[in-house]
């Protein structure tokens, strides 16, 4: 879910913009002075002192030290790509040793996808990943929660290709008979008839509105997720990790560690990519509106590609102060050159 802060005036819109251009730039905190000179605000520094006094009250900046000058917060990074994305037009970017390297590869499906992965981590010097399409479209066609015990379920659900899948779930919460009846009828609804890969990024979100008052389990749903997620089989190709140790946003061992445990489990790596594949447009996620705790101190863009009918998506991964508008070129493009070579290659086998 995105963030959305108090609005703005112009002129407070216009700082706020030119805060977040200049900190991903430098790195630093981002002083009056600046915003005057190099974005051209017109304005005295003491009014745009002001102004961005006002923008961290309203939570959209955030000042490290008395005396120094203002960071981002997501809220901010959000308004940003949200107006880079208003004024966006199909990226254009070309990439030679990207095509040249397609070329090479295009008859070798999974040679091409974990190249990819090496080249757009290249490309952006962050952490690449890509995941495959189910190897079909396969759908779930029924399913079932049952309780076996307080704290334990029954997750039994059956797919299009006439698979049946059963998995033991544990919850961390005391569950009732009521509650887990509810969750079951509710992923019934939202589920049958969809593909796996839905299930296999189904959330706390989707789910409470259905249940009202009843309070969806976050450990039992995570568990869903994962049985899904291991259910559907496609690979993931992730390169680039080590580019996470130039980040100073990782030098806290803790937010470093999550990350990196996250970037190892295939399964939350195909949760935090589902999103791309149900659009045409790039994603961008931003800090706390990732659904998995390891990925809230990090932003991911990713988009689709398409193959055979199936969906995967290519995405990028880097601190909140990443260089959106470059990242949102690139990853853009990359998806296309992937589509455009495996319908070449799907044409030229026919």
């Amino acid at each position: 879910m995105a963030l959305f802060g108090a609005p703005l005036t112009e002129r407070q819109l216009l700082v706020l913009l030119a805060v977040v251009e200049e900190h991903v730039r430098t790195r630093e905190p981002v002083g009056s002075r600046v915003v005057q000179e190099r974005y051209g605000v017109m304005a005295s520094t003491a009014t745009i002192r002001n102004e961005m006094a006002e923008l961290e009250q309203a939570g959209y900046l955030q000042q490290p030290h008395t005396s120094a000058g203002r960071i981002p917060c997501d809220v901010a990074y959000r308004l940003y790509v949200n107006c880079l994305a208003s004024q966006r037009r199909p990226a254009t970017r070309a990439l030679p040793w990207l095509q040249a390297e397609y070329r090479r590869l295009g008859s070798q499906p999974h040679e091409l996808l974990r190249a990819t992965s090496r080249l757009l981590a290249r490309a952006t010097a962050h952490p690449a990943v890509v995941t495959e399409p189910p190897a079909t479209n396969v759908q779930v066609i029924a399913l079932n929660l049952q309780p076996v015990s307080a704290s334990t379920v029954m997750l039994s659900y059956k797919t299009s290709d006439n698979q049946e899948h059963s998995h033991l779930l544990r919850s961390d919460v005391p569950l009732t008979a009521e509650a887990v009846r509810a969750l079951s009828a509710t992923l019934q609804r939202l589920h049958v008839g969809r593909e796996l890969s839905a299930l296999a990024a189904v959330s706390a979100s989707s789910v409470q509105r259905q249940l009202g008052e009843l309070q969806a389990p976050e450990d039992l749903l995570a568990g869903i997720r994962a049985a899904a997620a291991a259910d559907e089989e496609s690979a993931v190709y992730v390169d680039g990790t080590s580019y996470i140790l130039d980040q100073p946003e990782f030098e806290e061992r803790s937010r470093l560690k999550q990350l990196m445990q996250t970037l190892d489990e295939d399964a939350a790596l195909r949760q935090v990519m589902h999103d791309a594949t149900e659009t045409t447009d790039v994603v961008v996620t931003i800090g706390a509106e990732h659904r998995h705790p390891g990925m809230r101190g990090c932003s991911l863009v990713a988009s689709a590609y398409s193959v055979h009918g199936g969906r995967g998506a290519v995405g990028v991964l880097g601190p909140t102060r990443m260089d959106y508008a470059q990242i949102m070129d690139i990853v853009e493009y990359t998806a296309r050159q992937l589509t455009e070579t495996f319908a070449q290659t799907q044409t030229s086998d026919h």
